[in-house]
């Protein structure tokens, strides 16, 4: 089983990982996901803390969480590409599912005119969604 911690502050006033609650959290954290974490990554200028452990289960090795693409986009994901269209639980072997799901979520954002292609990406890869 994974963990995760997001936490949205004030701007610019979110803790950080030496903030005694973070740190009981981030102690818990641990406990949830002995493979990898938690890595503690500040975002949205300072008043995000996203923090995620990870239990290996899929992938060559654990995919440190949270996961940060080439564009910066961060995802913390709980969860499995069990099945979906064929070809979309190969894609996922060698990087694991979090890598593949980051991806096509950072790809169907890029100049994103229609909130419902984050929604139609999800279900072309995971299970039918209804918007």
């Amino acid at each position: 089983m994974c963990g995760i911690l997001f936490w949205l502050g004030a701007a610019g006033r979110a803790p950080g990982a030496d903030d005694p609650v973070v740190a009981e959290i981030l102690a818990l954290l641990r406990r949830r996901g002995p493979s990898s974490g938690p890595v503690v990554q500040s975002c949205l200028g300072g008043s995000g803390v996203a923090a995620a452990s990870v239990l290996h289960i899929r992938g060559a090795s654990p995919v440190v969480q949270p996961s940060v693409s080439a564009r910066g986009d961060m995802l913390l994901w709980n969860g499995e590409v069990f099945h979906g269209p064929p070809g979309t639980v190969a894609a996922c072997r060698g990087q694991g599912d979090t890598v593949f799901l980051r991806d096509l979520l950072s790809d169907a954002c890029e100049g994103l005119s229609d909130p419902r292609a984050v929604a139609s990406a999800v279900s072309r890869a995971i299970a039918p969604l209804h918007a």
